[in-house]
């Protein structure tokens, strides 16, 4: 089997992986494979070059229309233009998210990462009751909020903390898989900021497909009835390119806080080659963002992110 035979067959088997893609509003195969997107065009590419150079003329132009395709979905998610920004606002505050896995309990670790200035929220998803008290013992005195809840199973928590004192709270236990898992409204440089987490399940079983996009859609249908700006943020599990996110998008009338500044993928952080954005934070027209990007590894699958926006 010569060189230019297997690259053939290895760029079909990618376009046809990614293909299966475009099914994924209906398939729980599509929506495995459309997550990993950018990386069926970026190996394709190189088999068009590898094809290129071998003079393969028919692998070049299959394997180069299979990575344009690819590249057509995902460069709108992926453009340097800042969307939205019109500028600094009156007061920043420093955002952070991090899902920690229950698994890990590397309490010193995260409490670490948690931003220290005078306006940080920092919200923990997948926090078992014995890491929230260890969390409680490092960083109870640093916030002037602090609320956690058990929103799923018995090992998946959200530990909430602010040094901005909250108008309301609440807390939903999402055990049924739909919609968000806690609300907070904050009064901001004179307005009202509404901070919504959600986290519905992943797509690795096919019966958690239709929870995982009613949960985001839920989520999304009840912040039209929030007054003031809006903060949408959590670990959705799912890329830009996914039709649930751009049902997400399309429902909530958000704008993607990530958009222009570049592609910071947040999982798995144990084998970068295939890393993707499966964290997010879409916000209203309002919020202005100033800073967006990944902060140190914290002992989870998943990297945090962090945020600094102003009203």
């Amino acid at each position: 089997m010569t060189l230019s035979l297997l690259l053939f067959l290895f760029g079909s088997f990618l376009g046809l992986v990614s293909l299966l893609g475009f099914f994924a509003r209906h398939s729980w195969i599509g929506t495995l494979c459309i997550q990993f997107r950018p990386y069926y065009a970026l190996l394709l590419i190189l088999i068009a070059i590898g094809s290129l150079q071998l003079r393969a003329w028919e692998g070049f132009g299959t394997a180069m229309a299979l990575a344009v395709v690819n590249l057509v979905d995902i460069l709108p998610a992926l453009s340097w233009r800042k969307s939205g920004e019109k500028g600094r606002g009156n007061m920043s505050i420093d955002l952070f998210f991090a899902n920690i896995n229950s698994t890990n309990l590397d309490a010193d670790r995260i409490s670490s990462q948690v931003p220290a200035s005078d306006s940080s929220i920092a919200i923990l998803i997948e926090v078992s009751p014995a890491l929230n008290r260890a969390l409680d013992a490092l960083l109870s005195d640093q916030f002037r909020f602090e609320c956690y809840h058990i929103y799923r199973g018995d090992q998946f928590g959200l530990k909430f903390m602010s040094k901005i004192e909250p108008i309301d709270v609440i807390q939903h236990n999402d055990n049924e898989l739909i919609g968000p898992i806690l609300i907070a409204g904050f009064e901001v440089g004179g307005k009202v900021l509404n901070i919504v987490v959600a986290h519905p399940p992943s797509p690795e079983r096919p019966s958690w497909m239709k929870p995982r996009r009613d949960g985001l859609i839920r989520s999304a249908e009840l912040l039209q009835g929030l007054e003031g700006e809006v903060i949408l943020i959590g670990d959705f599990n799912a890329t830009p390119w996914d039709p649930v996110f751009r049902d997400l998008l399309r429902t909530s009338l958000l704008r993607d806080a990530r958009k222009g500044f570049g592609y910071i993928a947040t999982w798995p952080v144990h084998f970068p080659p295939l890393m993707i954005p499966l964290d997010h934070s879409l916000v209203s027209e309002g919020i202005v963002i100033e800073e967006f990007k990944r902060g140190r590894r914290i002992g989870s699958d998943h990297w945090p992110l962090e945020i600094r926006l102003s009203t």
